[in-house]
């Protein structure tokens, strides 16, 4: 019995604050219409009434368009990140092609390896500057740190610089030896023998031999 009481008493209580709930939401327009007993006044109070829930909308609507939502603001900072990427990829490659210093050619043609241009400075490393020379498209191989295909496709006339390094492990572990890199360029003519000329370089990996090393120049022409 004690237990059905309370449950009485907490079913009033809550419907009792479910309804002073419900007074505290009324507008001041609501309470203000609620005395008048005249038909007339009574419409015109319902007009006003409709008018203020027309307001009430639009201002939750713009509140609403205030607070952009969640899913809104992951897209958001996934495009800022995506574009971030993207000129931090730029930047880098933009710096490689000003290193490569590309003439005679478009680099919608030519392709150089990264690894090809790698000139950290206070590490012992070397260049050389590439011209060829012949009629035809050339590419330039080397067997350095794997690199493989340095350059592909330089044009006819087209000049590019590359770069060499060692990297640190090496020369922490082994720093008074030469270092040689071997170069091969590789030119296809349609109907003849493919053109191949080869270059020997290299630097000192000697800890007072830590600057640029040996600008090289290497001048490739059809024999």
């Amino acid at each position: 019995m004690r237990c059905f009481i309370s449950f009485i008493s907490f079913f009033v209580l809550t419907v009792a604050f479910s309804f002073a709930l419900k007074a505290e939401e009324k507008s001041a327009l609501s309470i203000f219409c609620e005395s008048f007993r005249d038909p007339h006044d009574q419409a015109v109070c319902g007009k006003a009434q409709e008018a203020e829930r027309r307001q009430e909308a639009e201002r939750v609507k713009k509140d609403a368009r205030k607070v952009e939502p969640a899913s809104m603001r992951e897209v958001r900072e996934k495009e800022k990140k995506s574009a971030e990427v993207a000129e931090k990829n730029l930047k880098a490659k933009l710096r490689l092609r000003n290193l490569a210093n590309l003439t005679g050619c478009s680099w919608d043609e030519v392709v150089v390896d990264g690894g090809a241009l790698n000139n950290p400075i206070g590490l012992p490393r070397t260049s050389i500057r590439i011209t060829n020379n012949t009629p035809y498209p050339g590419d330039v191989d080397t067997n350095y740190l794997g690199i493989g295909k340095a350059v592909a496709n330089l044009c006819p006339g087209g000049s590019v610089s590359l770069y060499f390094s060692i990297r640190i492990f090496q020369w922490l572990l082994d720093n008074n030896n030469f270092i040689p890199i071997t170069l091969v360029f590789t030119a296809r003519p349609p109907n003849s023998a493919a053109i191949v000329e080869m270059r020997n370089i290299g630097f000192q990996t000697m800890n007072n031999q830590n600057n640029l090393q040996d600008a090289n120049s290497w001048e490739i022409w059809r024999r």
